[in-house]
């Protein structure tokens, strides 16, 4: 039997060329997962709104026209009432927590884009107070005016986590960590 031996030449990524750098992080992105995306973007919308509950994202963020992200769930009109119609008179004010619900039933479709049509409004038993329309109508339009915006943002947000690409400082920091070294090429040695 013969064993032979062979030398190979590898590198700390701080020692490749920047081109090569830049290839090395291109590679490391090709096939990234992003197995908290969700949990990462329903966080956000904690951290932005506090007034959809029991919520569901749906999303398709792929930079194709129709992409987008929208929220099935439920709305907390009392806080929003409370919030931005203060003035409203506690008869009124109770008459619509009591008789009228709004919810958000998404865009479960191929592309997840928010509409304001996604905003539903019931009022149950209210019809039988003919001047509340104007005020509901009022109240309906503002809800779906914000939660246009919260779909933006939450759009931009996740777009952010996946266009996010490490520098040269946090992938030699990676490299480190994970002991990683390479070929003059770039490629990853494994022994």
């Amino acid at each position: 039997m013969k064993t032979v031996t062979r030398e190979y030449k590898v590198y700390e990524f701080k020692e490749l060329s920047d081109d090569v750098k830049a290839s090395v992080i291109d590679s490391h992105y090709e096939n990234e997962d992003y197995p908290f995306l969700t949990e990462n973007i329903e966080m956000e919308l904690d951290n932005i709104d506090s007034y959809f509950s029991k919520v569901k994202l749906y999303y398709s963020l792929s930079s194709c026209q129709g992409d987008g992200l929208c929220i099935e769930g439920d709305f907390n009109i009392n806080k929003w009432l409370e919030d931005n119609h203060p003035k409203i008179k506690a008869s009124v004010h109770d008459t619509i927590c009591n008789y009228v619900t709004f919810t958000s039933k998404g865009n479960t479709n191929h592309y997840c884009y928010a509409s304001k049509s996604d905003i539903e409004m019931d009022c149950g038993s209210c019809y039988s107070y003919p001047r509340l329309d104007k005020l509901l109508d009022s109240i309906l339009k503002d809800i779906q005016d914000y939660y246009m915006d919260i779909c933006k943002q939450l759009e931009k947000y996740g777009y952010s986590i996946l266009e996010y690409r490490m520098d040269n400082d946090e992938m030699q920091e990676y490299c480190e960590t994970n002991e990683c070294v390479f070929l003059k090429n770039g490629e990853v040695f494994s022994n």
